[in-house]
């Protein structure tokens, strides 16, 4: 779990009890506004978030070779068709590279899905309905169950579909990026969580709303 509420870097403080702290690679700004949701809020504590500007984070959790759920708030700074793909949010795959089997998930930028989720699966690309509209916040889940995936978008289910087993291989996990270094988020990120097991669609909609 990354609040990536630092005010430095490169390393970036995994909260649970894994211990598996993140390296940040590339240009970074620190310790910017999150989401003002007051449930982010203690006090008068101003919910802290980090800002990618080409760089992405990187850190290794073996255990995402099965299911899983990644969770995360993002605002996009980037605006108009620039490149097709606006940014990437996550990324599993080897090293330096992109495979056959590797699973990344991103953002949009040309067509008429502009603005909507991209799930790359393999060779394979599937793309959600609702708009991620730039300098807002919203939270972002991918769910894989076995062989099915979903994609949530602030709280609500976005997409659906099956191949993705097997997929994701190694134990490389980039958070605002993609694994071959293509098309890094130009924004903020805040409250990544990942877990190694499905969530269901009630626990994603209390994540969405800051609810216990």
């Amino acid at each position: 779990y990354y609040p990536l509420d630092e005010m430095a870097g490169p390393t970036v403080a995994d909260a649970s009890r894994h211990r598996r702290d993140a390296v940040i690679t590339g240009n970074a700004t620190f310790y910017l506004a999150g989401p003002d949701q007051a449930s982010f809020l203690e006090g008068t504590t101003v919910n802290r978030s980090l800002q990618l500007v080409g760089g992405s984070l990187r850190t290794r959790v073996p255990e995402l070779n099965g299911d899983l759920t990644i969770s995360l708030w993002c605002f996009n700074g980037l605006g108009g068709e620039t490149r097709e793909i606006q940014g990437w949010l996550t990324s599993l795959d080897h090293p330096q590279a992109t495979s056959p089997s590797g699973l990344h998930l991103g953002l949009k930028s040309t067509g008429p899905e502009t603005g909507s989720l991209i799930l790359q699966l393999g060779d394979h690309q599937h793309t959600g309905s609702a708009t991620l509209h730039r300098w807002q916040w919203h939270h972002v889940a991918l769910v894989r169950e076995g062989d099915a995936w979903q994609l949530f978008v602030d709280g609500v289910l976005d997409a659906s579909g099956t191949g993705a087993a097997g997929l994701g291989p190694g134990d490389l996990l980039v958070i605002g990026g993609r694994s071959d270094g293509m098309d890094g988020w130009e924004g903020r990120l805040d409250e990544v969580a990942i877990f190694p097991r499905s969530l269901d669609a009630a626990t994603i909609a209390r994540l969405a709303a800051r609810q216990p």
